[in-house]
């Protein structure tokens, strides 16, 4: 097909002459704002919104984001960074994996003929003149014109010289799209395609902008692929560009379905609009992609029916496997007419969604061939647990499975014993083995092992629906929670408010997690009811806790409380003693013994922690309050008194014969015989 349109691609160059007229100052004016653009301070392409909903085995891939960590956010003090220039993005997974060149400008930028092609020579010649290669850009005396030039061009309100700025567009991206995708990729290709629609236009004008889209859609490997990144995930800003054009790209399917692919991405930011025109469109996998993103969004009579068309007309597998998902979103049922006649992996696709498997048990025997296939295995593990399968067909199905929640499911059933995955640590990797992901959430499920979940959360993206909301809802009981992958803070941000019979859940989880998601325990209004409850919870915190535990914005209600008539209830002392764990930060610890300069002498216990008797603390303030602490009170066998001596005696050796440890040590002196001879006994 290309080689037939590269002969037909000569340019006419009578509406070029119409350049060589263009007001001189509209041109500095558009090449002022494109400069600007190169140089990096408009943004070229903003990174992807939160994403929309994506079914779990849906084929495009997200954008790579690792998770970093934990996976959590840090809750720290917010501080307002240095305003740096946004970074142009790099273009990555193109063909052949080229490596994107810096982008010439000006006097080096490469400069093209109406055909598209590098003008050889940068000299002026009397051909060049009488064709129209001269006009008044950056070098009127270079022939031929620069990409960032024709970008400027393609904004005329001249419809003619729009016109020949896309032709000539268009014609570069035919000569070769990759060696001058970066050029390309500055002058922001994807607004100048958008920008076609807009008026002054022409139906010209249109076909060339489109026409341009599809030849980068076919330069690389995913057809799900606009430019320059491996995909286009949907709530991105290049989704919302083209949303307002979607059905004109997708009427343009003739011209080459491959743009249906392109609408089925944009169409998530769409309006719904009239499709009738594709309702006997000819059966392809552009169409049935097409067909399962209206089919997500507003279009499910449409889908289905795609759908089902495709599993009666079409015998090609991979058509096949595509009706199947679609018709699986909304578990559209089949009838057994189709089914049967569908080959074995097919109907493992269908019939995996099914709610009464007993219905279509006369299908395990053709299922079972296809297994370990995981929708094989998916239907199968409804058959075990509805007792159609004997241990030999168990056995037989999860020989050679990966790890997923049927898997789970036939395993346990089994009673054999199987190890679970190391977590994924970006959310390519999640996306990848989004499978096994399910299969630990089935794991935790079945088991409540609340350690996993600090690893296990982070995964939980929206393409492991739905098995993220049964974790979250059977766990916690939380229905509201949509955010993925789901940030803790916000998941125990409910312990506030939930009955009290609810709470256990929210405890044992929160052993595994820094304090500052239980600290929030605080806030709730029958506190003085749940002393006991939070008492047992500090009694099991990890010996030493986590690293960053507190901030001192998660301490306020309890700074509160604790102040002012809590200070004498064992619970309130424990938290207490805990925030002065050097896990956490200078000043939650500055903060509580601020506090306790007042309050140490009514403590009435002696609580023992590993992360408060072995750190060295070398906050000055600190080190001061407990000073004025000694001289405030007299010595008595309680947590503060014993913690801060240690950390006293600690300091003095650490610093011995220093002038800072002298310092220390005199002020320490200052205080009554009971102190210095516990002091001297330690630093000794």
């Amino acid at each position: 097909m290309f080689r037939e349109q590269k002969q037909s691609a000569s340019v006419p160059t009578r509406s070029w002459k119409a350049i060589k007229t263009l007001n001189a100052n509209t041109i500095k004016k558009f090449e002022t704002k494109i400069k600007r653009q190169i140089k990096g301070n408009l943004p070229i392409m903003e990174s992807p919104l939160v994403t929309g909903s994506i079914i779990e085995r849906e084929s495009r891939p997200p954008p790579r984001k690792l998770v970093t960590g934990s996976g959590f956010p840090e809750r720290k003090k917010v501080e307002v960074p240095a305003v740096k220039p946004k970074v142009v993005p790099k273009v990555e997974e193109i063909v052949e994996e080229e490596r994107i060149p810096p982008v010439p400008v000006g006097n080096k930028a490469p400069r093209f003929d109406f055909q598209g092609k590098i003008m050889s020579s940068a000299e002026a010649t009397q051909r060049t003149i009488d064709i129209g290669l001269h006009h008044h850009g950056d070098n009127p005396e270079k022939p031929g014109y620069a990409i960032y030039e024709l970008s400027i061009l393609s904004r005329s309100r001249n419809i003619s010289q729009r016109a020949g700025a896309y032709e000539m567009i268009r014609n570069i991206v035919f000569q070769d799209p990759l060696k001058h995708i970066a050029e390309l990729q500055q002058v922001q290709i994807h607004y100048i395609c958008v920008n076609a629609f807009n008026p002054p236009s022409s139906i010209t004008i249109k076909s060339y902008a489109l026409e341009i889209m599809q030849l980068l859609c076919t330069t690389y490997r995913n057809p799900l692929s606009l430019y320059p990144y491996p995909a286009i995930p949907p709530g991105s800003t290049l989704t919302f560009d083209f949303a307002c054009v979607a059905r004109d790209i997708a009427f343009c399917y003739e011209f080459d379905n491959r743009l249906l692919d392109i609408a089925s991405i944009i169409i998530v930011a769409s309006k719904p609009f009239d499709i009738g025109f594709l309702e006997n469109a000819p059966v392809s996998l552009p169409l049935l992609h097409f067909a399962r993103s209206v089919h997500i969004n507003w279009g499910i009579q449409f889908g289905n029916k795609q759908a089902l068309r495709a599993l009666s007309e079409s015998k090609d597998i991979e058509i096949l496997k595509e009706a199947a998902v679609v018709l699986s979103f909304h578990q559209t049922k089949v009838s057994k007419e189709i089914i049967s006649i569908l080959p074995s992996c097919i109907k493992a696709m269908l019939l995996c969604k099914v709610d009464d498997c007993t219905e279509y048990k006369e299908y395990i025997n053709d299922v079972l061939g296809v297994s370990p296939d995981p929708y094989a295995v998916d239907f199968l593990s409804k058959c075990a647990t509805s007792g159609l399968l004997d241990e030999i067909d168990m056995k037989r199905c999860i020989s050679g499975a990966s790890f997923s929640a049927p898997y789970v499911v036939i395993a346990e059933q089994l009673e054999v014993q199987y190890s679970i995955p190391e977590y994924p640590k970006s959310e390519e990797e999640c996306w990848e083995r989004r499978g096994e992901i399910c299969g630990m959430v089935q794991y935790f499920l079945l088991h409540y092992d609340f350690s996993m979940l600090p690893k296990l959360l982070p995964c939980l993206f929206s393409f492991t629906n739905p098995s993220a909301d049964a974790l979250i809802q059977s766990t916690f009981g939380i229905l509201s929670l949509k955010e993925r992958p789901p940030n803790p803070y916000k998941i125990f941000s409910f312990i506030e408010s939930v009955p009290q019979s609810d709470l256990d859940s929210f405890l044992k989880a929160a052993k595994y997690f820094p304090l500052s998601y239980f600290s929030i325990i605080f806030r709730r209004k029958d506190i003085h009811d749940i002393i006991s409850i939070i008492e047992s919870f500090i009694d099991t915190y990890p010996d030493p806790m986590p690293a960053n535990s507190l901030t001192i914005e998660d301490i306020n209600a309890f700074i509160e409380l604790f102040s002012f008539d809590s200070y004498d209830i064992p619970a309130f002392q424990k938290f207490a003693i805990l925030c002065l764990s050097q896990q956490n930060e200078v000043e939650v610890r500055h903060t509580i013994w601020l506090k306790l300069q007042e309050l140490a002498h009514v403590f009435d216990i002696d609580y023992s922690r590993q992360d408060l008797f072995e750190p060295i603390e070398d906050d000055m303030d600190i080190l001061n309050s407990f000073l004025e602490m000694y001289r405030k009170f007299e010595y008595k066998n309680t947590a503060p008194f014993n913690i801060s001596l240690k950390i006293v005696g600690n300091y003095l050796k650490e610093h011995k014969g220093e002038h800072i440890g002298k310092y220390v040590l005199e002020n320490a002196m200052q205080t009554t015989n009971d102190w210095k001879d516990r002091i001297l006994k330690l630093c000794c």
